[in-house]
């Protein structure tokens, strides 16, 4: 494997390494699990795949069809450089991978003036820009569920906090316990 070589493989992996930490933190988020003690989420063979966690967030209805197929186009580039000796460069890659080419180049069009193998580098790295804000967006929606939540909580313990309060009043009013005479009365504060 040569140097240029080497730099592809490795740049795909850390892409992969990187996608595959935030949605497992994400997820964790989501499911309320710490991913670092997490069979299925953590790093032990047990833990789920890729493709998974991707369906998980899907079905969660953190993340639409489109994103997941971008997700679904980036693990098969993936897997290609990670499982096929001869995807040594992108172009050979997705020659591999029917129809990934056209719809990787279709999704991020590059100038026309620039190599191929450069082409196809560039798209792949607007894809994983793409997932990356896809997985910020789904942590800002899970933000945004967490302070509505809270706010929901606050305002519904302020509401019978005041219920309450509201309620000893009209007791008050309406029932008065007097133990003399002058009790029953609402004070009258000096002007």
């Amino acid at each position: 494997m040569n140097d240029e070589e080497a730099r592809v493989r490795t740049k795909v992996l850390n892409y992969a390494l990187t996608l595959e930490s935030m949605s497992s933190i994400y997820l964790g988020l989501l499911l309320d699990i710490n991913p670092s003690n997490s069979k299925t989420l953590g790093n032990t063979g047990s833990s789920l795949s890729m493709n998974d966690k991707i369906n998980i967030l899907t079905d969660m209805n953190s993340m639409n069809a489109d994103d997941a197929k971008r997700f679904q186009l980036f693990m098969k580039i993936r897997n290609q450089f990670m499982h096929n000796r001869d995807a040594t460069s992108f172009e050979k890659c997705l020659a591999f991978l029917n129809g990934t080419k056209k719809n990787l180049l279709k999704l991020y069009p590059q100038k026309e003036d620039i190599a191929e193998e450069k082409k196809i580098e560039l798209a792949f790295d607007n894809l994983l820009k793409d997932l990356i804000n896809v997985l910020l967006a789904i942590l800002n929606v899970y933000q945004e569920k967490i302070k509505a939540e809270v706010e929901r909580d606050f305002f519904k313990r302020k509401f019978e906090e005041y219920r309450r309060e509201l309620g000893e009043l009209v007791d008050y009013i309406v029932y008065p316990k007097p133990t003399n005479d002058n009790d029953h009365l609402i004070p009258i504060l000096p002007s």
